[in-house]
């Protein structure tokens, strides 16, 4: 039945006396009656009288204390009747009334959220970002933020989708925050691709889990590298002893002569260009990524780069050890044996198949600026 104007205007004034009062009995009273008249599954008020209330409790909520705002947002929290207006002024409040909302209230839209995010603080971007359901539109306006502890919250949140291109700037911003790394890493929808191209610059650790967990489609990578070679083709090729060095190996494949005999031989005799160069020519990446994979302090690229040469495992302890001694040419410190079984160990479980697809997506040189870019304009244009 609906709600007489007289008792109701009775029950307005009633409301406004109760939340004036700051006895915990008023304030018991005060939520007992916005729940009987919002929440009560007889539907009550008719849709002009719960306007009406609605206008009353909005002007109300800011004389009220912060306990009372936060007991009615718990309430209102999984409703599905609350007016809307209500739902989104308690939203905005201080975090300590507005949590319960942006975690569960399914009245806030997502203009409603992306609002929140871009005015709101650190604190109500977080309790967005760990909601159980998200879609791209407020995952890019959380992402776009720039919020470190709210970002990381959402790559922890498995049920929050995130866009490719968002993903891609999040996957290059992990290269100088590491919080963002072992969260990226767990998550289900991270592509392979983006997982390798990580694998430059995280720890061990994490290359073993890249290793482990992840793998890549060979026809995106030949696609890729296609589109790549496109791009690059115009590019100037490593002057210097590289290129010269490039070039004789280019010459030797042709003749059958390099084998893997002659590029660990060159390695031995200190020709570390033509040994990187051979490398090169021998899985079919281009000098400057072998050279970087020659270079870098890990065990794990060198690993992939032999396992797809089709080295055995001799050669790569051989070239292993040298590889070492090579970049720590200041250092006098000999790699101990245990440094050379944990080597072996990562290069026998390896996969020719799956190194040779990772060396080729490697070599696909993926431009982050151009992600970091292509996002931001996104967002920009988006408003």
């Amino acid at each position: 039945m609906v709600v007489a104007a007289s008792k109701l205007s009775e029950q307005v004034n009633g409301l406004l006396h109760l939340a004036q009062d700051n006895a915990a009995e008023s304030r018991r009273l005060l939520l007992e009656n916005i729940s009987d008249l919002f929440l009560s599954p007889e539907g009550r008020l008719s849709e002009r009288e719960r306007a009406l209330m609605n206008d009353i409790l909005s002007k109300l909520l800011g004389s009220v204390e912060k306990e009372i705002r936060r007991d009615l947002a718990e309430r209102l929290a999984t409703s599905q009747q609350a007016p809307r207006e209500l739902i989104t002024q308690l939203a905005s409040d201080e975090i300590t009334v507005a949590e319960p909302l942006l975690r569960k209230s399914r009245l806030l839209s997502n203009p409603d959220l992306i609002e929140i995010v871009k005015h709101r603080t650190s604190e109500h971007r977080i309790c967005i970002a760990a909601r159980d359901t998200l879609d791209t539109e407020v995952t890019d306006a959380i992402v776009a933020s720039g919020d470190t502890d709210a970002i990381t919250t959402l790559l922890e949140n498995q049920n929050a989708e995130i866009s490719e291109l968002a993903m891609e700037y999040i996957v290059a911003q992990s290269q100088r925050v590491d919080r963002f790394q072992e969260p990226l890493l767990a998550r289900s929808d991270l592509p392979g691709q983006l997982a390798y191209d990580m694998f430059w610059w995280v720890s061990a650790a994490l290359r073993r889990h890249i290793l482990d967990n992840f793998r890549i489609d060979p026809a995106l990578v030949d696609e890729a590298l296609s589109d790549a070679t496109r791009e690059n083709a115009d590019k100037e090729v490593p002057e210097g002893a590289l290129l010269k060095a490039y070039r004789l190996a280019c010459k030797m494949k042709e003749t059958r002569e390099l084998t893997e005999r002659f590029v660990l031989q060159s390695l031995k005799a200190g020709q570390v260009p033509v040994f990187i160069a051979g490398l090169a020519c021998m899985t079919g990446i281009d000098v400057v990524t072998a050279r970087r994979i020659v270079l870098d302090p890990g065990v794990e690229c060198l690993a992939i780069l032999c396992r797809a040469a089709g080295f055995d495992r001799n050669s790569f302890a051989s070239i292993f050890l040298l590889a070492r001694k090579y970049q720590n040419a200041d250092n006098a410190v000999a790699t101990p044996t245990s440094a050379v079984g944990e080597a072996l160990e990562i290069f026998d479980d390896l996969s020719l198949d799956e190194c040779l697809i990772v060396i080729k997506a490697w070599s696909r040189h993926p431009d982050y600026d151009k992600a970091v870019k292509e996002f931001e304009q996104r967002l920009c244009d988006a408003g």
